[in-house]
């Protein structure tokens, strides 16, 4: 299960780099390998282990952000999305 944490700064501006926090848990251990990070035009890979990613928004508005974990052997393919707004 993938889950995304708090978004900071809140909002943020154009241009300005923000960090989204995310978990990502499974019952068949400790995921490992990526994550991406996306705002549906901005992406950034980031490490499980890492727990946080940096994005940058080029563009004004509400923005859905979504993390995706791409999945391990003993850990399925799961996302989660969280609004964010960039002014």
């Amino acid at each position: 299960t993938t889950t995304v944490g708090t978004i900071s700064p809140e909002p943020s501006g154009i241009g300005q780099a923000y960090t989204v926090a995310y978990t990502v848990t499974s019952t068949g251990g400790t995921p490992t390998g990526n994550v991406t990070v996306s705002d549906g035009a901005a992406s950034n890979t980031c490490t499980v282990a890492a727990a946080s990613c940096s994005l940058t928004s080029t563009t004004s508005g509400t923005k859905t952000i979504t993390v995706s974990y791409l999945g391990d052997a003993s850990s399925n393919v799961s996302s989660a999305t969280k609004t964010h707004k960039v002014q």
